[in-house]
């Protein structure tokens, strides 16, 4: 299609209410929200394992220097997410 009235900004304009280089910039960055949540669902998996661990048997894992440094990354980033689901809800949880 072609106008030599109308651009593509103003086009985007018109349609979205905002440029394409704004809407351009918006998808790229929910993409990167995308690759960062999935990134944080595969690092769960690994935390979830090393807390179970813990649960099952808490001095083994605290003997093991590898898996207490797990543990401690598995337990901030737990709160880390808590803090994350709490500030979107804009409430005042405490755990």
């Amino acid at each position: 299609m072609y106008s030599d009235t109308v651009t593509v900004d103003k086009a985007y304009l018109e349609i979205l209410g905002k440029t394409k280089t704004e809407f351009d910039r918006e998808q790229e960055e929910w993409r990167e929200e995308l690759r960062r949540i999935e990134g944080d669902r595969s690092n769960m998996k690994e935390y979830i394992k090393i807390l179970n661990k813990f649960k099952e048997s808490p001095l083994s894992v605290l003997e093991n220097e590898k898996d207490k440094v797990k543990l401690i990354s598995a337990i901030n980033k737990s709160i880390k997410l808590l803090y994350k689901a709490d500030s979107k809800n804009k409430a005042k949880t405490y755990y």
